[in-house]
């Protein structure tokens, strides 16, 4: 997966065609433990209810704002922006002139120095031992972050008395969040392909057609969940061929370069099935099947995906009544060549881009004046937000 900051480009692969579940996060505490295992000893407790000082940061309005962001795992490699020049791309000015800059930390120690906070919330349980004592300044901005589905988040502990009326912005992948983190993005091409160009893509399309050897296939580590994505993948395989690779199937592909080159390859359709049916939920499943340009993603969740994704790029679940249904329309679709290949049309004006962390946009709305407050903020994340599928 590429992660993309505002201004630069990092790179960090993921086989988006596996489920990742980012259970074991390491504490921001420095106590040993057990990985996996929630810190709760009183020894912990007691370091929990101080944090060691540092000296006091230079204040006033020409400082740069300092934007805390708590038990954030390597994988975002923050540490590519931190310090006083990490977010120099962003310097700008107010419209009174006033210059907006902003740093990144990760030293929780800067807590209570911090203008803004960003608590990365996945998996922590109600239970979960802070190394910080939740008191909030009264000019601090405090930012709740998620990117798992409720389902999976285990991240009820903000919903605690304590983190009442605290939070006054989300960064989620909801539509609904003031700051968005998604997984799959698109937009125009700066140019549209030429007509050249054109001849050449629908050319090679045809070829890779005609070489396919296999309908389906989906790699599914994670099974037996709420979407209950195995019982659907199970009804299918009834009317068409589905190869499933992983803990949940039978099949088996470890080497993530060449199981993608084997999956644009060989099949002509992905399933990017999510494992929970939630609002706007979409994961990076669909993203190497997009960008390969060789197969065709179908794509099953609870977002809506006619805003997502350009038109005729995915083929969306929902508008079928059932999995045979789908699997009619699969099976008509893999032995028409020129329906297959029209399917590709939407890559000569649109690309698919990396995910973007919105650094700059974040940084700025630190200097504009704003009273939102979240009376509780994991309700407004949880609840409603996922339903049981209906599908079948």
């Amino acid at each position: 997966m590429i992660v993309e900051f505002e201004g630069s480009s990092l790179s960090n692969p993921m086989l988006p065609c596996i489920e990742h579940h980012r259970g074991n996060i390491r504490s921001v505490t420095k106590v040993p433990r057990k990985e996996g295992v929630t810190p709760t000893s009183s020894k912990l407790k007691k370091q929990a209810s101080t944090l060691p000082s540092l000296p006091a940061r230079p204040t006033g309005p020409l400082s740069p704002k300092l934007i805390l962001f708590v038990d954030f795992p390597s994988y975002y490699e923050l540490k590519n922006v931190e310090g006083p020049t990490g977010l120099a791309h962003c310097n700008a000015e107010t419209p009174q002139k006033q210059p907006m800059k902003c740093e990144i930390t990760q030293d929780i120690r800067l807590f209570n120095d911090a203008d803004a906070v960003i608590f990365n919330t996945h998996q922590k349980p109600r239970e979960y031992q802070l190394a910080f004592k939740p008191i909030k300044r009264r000019a601090t901005t405090w930012t709740f972050f998620a990117v798992e589905s409720p389902a999976f988040s285990n991240n009820d502990l903000f919903g605690q008395p304590e983190f009442r009326y605290k939070f006054n912005s989300t960064w989620t992948y909801r539509s609904d969040s003031e700051f968005k983190h998604v997984y799959v993005r698109s937009q125009l091409r700066k140019s549209p392909l030429s007509e050249e160009a054109k001849r050449v893509e629908e050319m090679e399309l045809r070829h890779a057609f005609r070489n396919k050897s296999r309908m389906a296939a989906i790699f599914v580590s994670h099974c037996h969940v709420p979407s209950r994505r195995d019982e659907y993948i199970a009804q299918l395989k009834k009317h068409t061929d589905v190869d499933v690779y992983g803990r949940c199937g039978h099949l088996v592909c470890k080497d993530r370069v060449l199981c993608n080159k084997m999956l644009s390859r060989d099949y002509k359709f992905y399933l990017a099935f999510e494992n929970s049916i939630c609002q706007d939920y979409v994961t990076e499943k669909a993203l190497n099947a997009l960008r390969s340009r060789r197969i065709i993603p179908v794509v099953r969740g609870g977002a809506d995906y006619s805003r997502i994704f350009p038109r005729n790029s995915v083929i969306d679940t929902s508008q079928f009544s059932s999995p045979k249904e789908l699997a009619r329309h699969l099976n008509s679709l893999g032995d028409d060549e020129d329906e297959w290949v029209r399917f590709f049309e939407w890559t000569w004006q649109y690309e698919i881009v990396a995910p973007l962390l919105p650094m700059c946009e974040y940084c700025h709305h630190l200097y504009k004046p704003s009273s939102r407050q979240y009376d509780n903020v994991y309700e407004w994340w949880a609840k409603d937000a996922c339903q049981d599928p209906k599908d079948f």
